[in-house]
């Protein structure tokens, strides 16, 4: 089942890919949380992490569980960037490294861990794919 699900994310990601490396839009931490959680997708922004290498900001985020869901939902860390060639750069080093989940909007990139939700992996990629076609 497992397996199956994340064969699922990365059609979802393939998608997303082609959506998001044309905008020319770049968010803050808090404004792409708005603008995921208004697609419908609940996110938390945690507290904010150091290191991060060429991100201007780095946090931990939280996707809760949809309400009755046994998962325990999903977890993993958002980084922002000055621009969008910083998070292109972090996006091809997340998929060179096994097990992440990677997903791109503009300057943030957000990663999450392989231990989360495939739902909410799935959830999120299609919050973007709609992020990036407004």
């Amino acid at each position: 089942m497992r397996g199956s699900s994340l064969g699922s994310v990365a059609a979802c990601l393939g998608a997303l890919l082609l959506a998001a490396c044309g905008s020319s839009q770049t968010f803050t931490a808090s404004e792409f949380v708005d603008r995921i959680s208004a697609q419908g997708l609940s996110i938390e922004l945690g507290r904010q992490l150091t290191g991060g290498g060429a991100a201007k900001e780095l946090y931990a985020v939280r996707l809760p569980p949809l309400p009755g869901e046994r998962s325990r939902g999903a977890s993993g860390t958002l980084y922002v960037f000055g621009d969008t060639g910083g998070a292109e750069d972090q996006l091809a080093a997340c998929h060179g490294s096994g097990g992440l989940l990677c997903f791109r909007a503009a300057n943030v990139v957000v990663v999450l861990s392989d231990e989360s939700s495939g739902l909410e992996a799935q959830r999120l990629a299609l919050a973007v794919k709609r992020l990036a076609r407004t």
